[in-house]
């Protein structure tokens, strides 16, 4: 079989209200980047209020939004059936590479958020 691809995106992937297509459980991935943080990412990325999404534009809220977002991804593709095996490649586009990084194993998460925070 093919190995799965995950591809990381950049700033500008991110709307108001988006974290609602993710499935409940990827929650998780995103209290674990606001602890890491000291944001609500998950709060930020589920209201569609104008200063909540003003926030969330700022690169240091942004970025490690980014990549709570491709933790999530991952987990939910895993939740899915995926086999951690059947993931050959990992990539990311401008400041996706933090996310990219955290999800090959190359860094830490935590050390990925912290980074994209600064």
């Amino acid at each position: 079989m093919p190995a799965a691809a995950l591809i990381c995106p950049g700033q500008g992937a991110q709307r108001a209200g988006g974290v609602a297509d993710l499935p409940r459980s990827a929650k998780r991935a995103f209290d674990a980047a606001s602890e890491a943080v000291g944001e609500d990412l998950w709060a930020l990325g589920a209201s569609e209020d104008a200063a909540d999404e003003e926030r969330l534009r700022a690169p240091s809220v942004l970025q490690p939004y980014l990549v709570a977002w491709a933790a999530a991804e991952r987990g939910a593709a895993l939740g899915q059936g995926r086999a951690e095996e059947e993931i050959g490649f990992v990539t990311g586009h401008s400041s996706g590479m933090n996310s990219a990084l955290a999800l090959s194993g190359a860094v830490e998460l935590e050390e990925a958020l912290r980074f994209a925070r600064e």
